[in-house]
């Protein structure tokens, strides 16, 4: 049979599920599993509007909420101040705790002061860099220094090497006499290749110093 007859037969028997070429199915009607599905339409209670204070005391719950926490538990600091103003004790333009000036002017000096303190900090802090900056400066120059002396070292001791291994070299070699000179040039030419009075050069089988009668 078809899909529909075998759906209309699995509802004619109340049946929830049946089987047709070989897949299940459920007998439940589109528009049923809608209303199934569907939120509780009905009608909820009304919140009921909170009331509002009346304008003088919503002010006065402001202004004592915005004092500030030392203020609120100072143990009657308000009634105090609200007392000295009512006896005309303080100015208009500020109260010995008000953190900050109520009038231009006062705010004008505030801002001046705070003005210098932050040119000082800056001042100090340039002279302290400055400072700091020639101590580097002392300091680049002396590593420079010890560079330099520790190069002009190191350069005498490779003279003194290689002096040295003239020297031998000269020794190993008899400073360049050969038996074919006079002793006249073999001594000369012992003096020109460095030999010095302590120094021994061989001529014709003999041993002879450099050093001058």
């Amino acid at each position: 049979m078809t899909f529909r007859e075998a759906f209309a037969k699995a509802r004619a028997e109340g049946v929830n599920e049946f089987t047709w070429a070989g897949k299940r199915y459920t007998t439940e009607l589109a528009k049923e599993a809608a209303a199934e599905a569907a939120p509780d339409a009905s009608p909820r209670p009304k919140a009921k509007p909170q009331e509002k204070p009346a304008t003088a005391d919503w002010f006065k719950q402001g202004v004592e909420n915005a004092l500030t926490t030392p203020e609120r538990l100072s143990g009657g600091r308000l009634a105090e101040r609200k007392a000295q103003r009512a006896e005309g004790e303080t100015s208009p333009d500020t109260t010995p705790d008000d953190p900050a000036p109520k009038s231009e002017a006062a705010a004008e000096a505030l801002y001046a002061s705070r003005k210098e303190e932050i040119r000082n900090y800056l001042t100090e802090s340039e002279q302290r860099r400055a400072a700091e900056g020639a101590a580097e400066g002392e300091r680049a120059s002396a590593r420079a220094s010890a560079a330099t002396t520790s190069a002009k070292a190191a350069a005498e001791r490779a003279k003194k090497i290689s002096e040295r291994i003239g020297r031998e070299s000269s020794t190993q070699t008899n400073y360049g006499v050969s038996d074919e000179m006079s002793f006249r040039e073999a001594f000369a030419e012992a003096r020109r290749k460095g030999a010095t009075a302590s120094d021994v050069f061989v001529w014709r089988g003999k041993r002879y110093t450099a050093a001058l009668a």
